[in-house]
């Protein structure tokens, strides 16, 4: 698995962010992600 979550353009990305490499995300740049999160396909 391949962590995408400091590789996108996100207004925020807090610590311990988990994006699995399936998840869609649109509009990456007007959403905030706090910490310890994990988005899953």
């Amino acid at each position: 698995m391949t962590n995408q979550a400091y590789q996108l353009p996100f207004a925020h990305i807090g610590q311990d962010v988990t994006i699995w490499p399936l998840a869609k995300i649109v509009g990456a740049e007007r959403i905030s992600i706090g910490n310890s999160v994990i988005i899953k396909d």
